[in-house]
């Protein structure tokens, strides 16, 4: 795993659509990013881009999060 695990929570880098089939179903997804600023890889250059960004993350929680 790239990343950290301490038997009560994980922590996994990278981009987590290449994530979401293997994680166990959250009960709570905490989404940090987009900013439109620039500020990683892939991140958008303005506020114009975010709704783009997100829809592909929303896809997939909606298909492996709980109610």
């Amino acid at each position: 795993m790239d990343g950290w695990m301490d038997g009560q929570a994980s922590l996994h880098r990278g981009d987590s659509l290449n994530h979401y089939p293997q994680w166990d179903t959250p009960t709570v997804i905490v989404s940090d990013g987009a900013y439109g600023i620039l500020g990683f890889e892939g991140d958008t250059s303005d506020h114009l881009g975010i709704a783009d960004w997100y829809e592909p993350h929303i896809q997939a929680w909606s298909q492996h999060a709980t109610a």
